[in-house]
């Protein structure tokens, strides 16, 4: 991702997270969260969000969503790692996970992208595949989403039955924070 796309860069604190590969869950919901926390005094403002995954048999999958809610609670997750883009900034407030076990969604706003994605056979020529790129410099004219306190962009899978062989899953999410 290219960090000089990112509106206002050089004035406010922005940062990266990327997922290490992990597997979701047979029937998973939500696999992927970066929340603003319920005491946080900062705008979240999520500017790209890009999601990859191989499985045994390339297939079309057609229930997953980017949502904007309240944070999820429970389940099984891994932290990722916010990096500043610029080492003097400050940590940053809001957290990214990537779960492997369902976690109890929070209250929906509402669905924001649902993409009928075709993710790749693992051995195919295309492996790692980009099956997500969520860039709201290009789908939401520059515009990005704004997690205030307490609420989260996750990716959610829909608890359908996930293909067998889906692995292989990694994340990566780009945004700035400021005062509230």
């Amino acid at each position: 991702m290219d960090s000089q796309r990112v509106r206002g860069a050089t004035d406010l604190p922005t940062y990266m997270a990327a997922s290490v590969t992990y597997s979701a869950t047979a029937a998973a919901t939500i696999v992927f969260e970066l929340s603003n926390p319920s005491t946080s005094n900062r705008l979240v403002r999520v500017q790209r969000f890009v999601f990859s995954a191989v499985q045994t048999t390339a297939g079309n999958i057609g229930d997953w969503r980017l949502e904007k809610a309240a944070a999820a609670t429970g389940g099984t997750s891994a932290s990722m790692t916010a990096v500043p883009l610029d080492s003097s900034q400050v940590a940053a407030k809001a957290s990214a996970l990537n779960y492997t076990a369902n976690p109890t969604g929070g209250t929906l706003v509402g669905i924001l992208y649902q993409p009928r994605v075709l993710v790749p056979q693992a051995s195919s020529a295309v492996n790692p595949a980009t099956v997500i790129d969520f860039d709201t410099t290009s789908l939401l004219n520059g515009r990005p989403v704004t997690l205030r306190a307490g609420e989260a962009l996750r990716l959610n899978f829909g608890g359908g039955t996930i293909p067998s062989g889906l692995a292989s899953c990694q994340a990566t999410v780009l945004w700035t924070e400021e005062k509230a």
